[in-house]
């Protein structure tokens, strides 16, 4: 009888031990999903178009390989093309962007030099990302207002100098636009640009 019983409780409580481990493994399946799910949605924005000006203003988001960089950034207008430029980091080692357009709109972008650098000792390239050129390699940049600022979104595929992968390179924006002096407050994370009156 006692043999017996003992059996009885082994198997109850390897019956019980096994349910809870398959509603573990099942709750951590579903935990990774869901972070798995909002993870590709937000990164997956990163490429998508924008079709309307963005809520908030003055900020610069890319995603470099996956992983999301917040930044800032200017547009600056020589009364022709526009130029794009962008900084990711700390004013002694920071990620910089230059696309150029040939004005508002959806385009191509060009260049001959690399898009993305990465800057150390304020003025050193130490590492450089060239563009790869490819069909899917789109930018839009757009005016909010008259001379407020610019809004957009770009999607390019660039290759790792260093490794030679290629990688997506693709952000949103909403920076200023303007003529001559400039400056950066690296103090702040992220940084803050603009121009000065």
């Amino acid at each position: 009888m006692e043999i017996e019983s003992t059996r009885h409780r082994r198997l109850s409580f390897s019956v019980v031990a096994a349910g809870a481990a398959l509603v573990l493994a099942l709750t951590g399946c579903g935990s990774d999903e869901e972070v798995e799910s909002s993870t590709t949605t937000s990164g997956g924005s990163q490429s998508e178009q924008l079709t309307e000006a963005p809520a908030e203003t003055d900020f610069f988001t890319i995603t470099m390989d996956g992983e999301q960089l917040d930044g800032s950034g200017l547009v600056f207008f020589d009364g022709s093309g526009l130029s794009l430029r962008g900084w990711f980091g700390t004013e002694s080692d920071h990620l910089q962007l230059d696309l150029t357009a040939s004005g508002f709109g959806e385009q191509t972008p060009a260049g001959l030099a690399p898009p993305l650098n990465r800057v150390i000792g304020l003025d050193a390239t130490l590492s450089s990302y060239p563009l790869v050129d490819d069909s899917s390699n789109r930018m839009s940049i757009n005016e909010r207002g008259p001379g407020l600022t610019v809004w957009g979104d770009f999607s390019l595929q660039a290759l790792d100098a260093s490794s030679g992968e290629q990688f997506t390179l693709s952000g949103i924006f909403d920076v200023a636009i303007g003529i001559g002096d400039w400056d950066c407050d690296f103090s702040d994370d992220p940084p803050a640009c603009g121009f000065v009156s």
